[in-house]
């Protein structure tokens, strides 16, 4: 109970620095503020949760990182998201931005309790004790997250009356996202499933949609950086690509199955 009341309770704070947000008088340091307490918070929950797992299961850090069901893995996500959202440039960032980069984190804590997700501790499958486990999910969560900024700043551009002006930037993000996906996501979860399973693919439906998502994106930059299509389209494409990568983490569990079809959340 208390970690839903926590995690909760930092959605409502980070809804309401959104909120903060509207006002023109307040300071961006001030909602970026909040977002970075919200973020050391969860951060120590996330430890805890850790330290949890470390105790129970009487191994070493590596193979006890607390991502085994949905809930914690989407705080994970949060975390991530946040930080990587107070690193954008002064140039780039503005207090529309991180007020709904901070509304969107707030809206999917609460959900995760609203919707009943499991949030009690459980320990870990066979094929999540390994050490790929770590560089897999933090490099793919980290995509995760720069595909989100760049698909908001994408909506904004969409509503400006100058389109291009951050183009260039969401070029950078996005192209930046696909290295750290086809490393993390791709080159180290094959290792991780030859090492689990013993073949480095098996057209699993996780690995098919991550595939589809990495060739739409991939084929979106080509398009962008040769010229052959518009900063609107670009837009557009970059919308929907993180679409799939929505699908790609929830929609394919709760759909389809298979053997990613761990992490609390389920269609059955």
């Amino acid at each position: 109970m208390f970690t839903q009341e926590l995690i909760s309770l930092i959605g409502c704070a980070l809804i309401a620095s959104s909120l903060l947000s509207l006002w023109r008088s307040v300071s961006i340091k001030i909602v970026t503020g909040i977002g970075f307490i919200s973020a050391l918070l969860l951060l120590l929950w996330f430890l805890s949760r850790w330290h949890y797992y470390l105790q129970a299961m009487g191994t070493n850090l590596f193979l006890s990182f607390p991502v085994a069901t949905f809930y914690e893995s989407v705080i994970f996500l949060v975390i991530l998201t946040l930080v990587v959202s107070g690193c954008i440039p002064r140039k780039f960032s503005s207090l529309k931005l991180t007020g709904a980069i901070n509304m969107l984190c707030g809206a999917v804590l609460l959900s995760l309790n609203f919707f009943q997700n499991v949030s009690s501790p459980s320990l870990f499958l066979p094929s999540l004790r390994s050490y790929w486990l770590v560089a897999h999910v933090f490099l793919t969560f980290i995509s995760y997250a720069l595909f989100f900024i760049a698909a908001l700043l994408s909506t904004f551009s969409l509503f400006s009356p100058f389109p291009s002006q951050n183009e260039d930037f969401v070029k950078t993000i996005v192209t930046d996202g696909l290295i750290i996906f086809t490393i993390g996501g791709l080159i180290f979860g094959a290792i991780w499933a030859e090492n689990s399973w013993g073949r480095f693919w098996s057209w699993d439906p996780k690995e098919t949609w991550a595939f589809i998502t990495w060739i739409c994106y991939s084929l979106l930059l080509h398009l962008v950086w040769a010229k052959k299509i518009t900063p609107k389209k670009f837009f557009m494409g970059n919308i929907a690509c993180f679409a799939l990568v929505i699908f790609t983490y929830i929609g394919v569990n709760w759909f389809f199955g298979g053997l990613h079809s761990y992490g609390g959340i389920s269609g059955d």
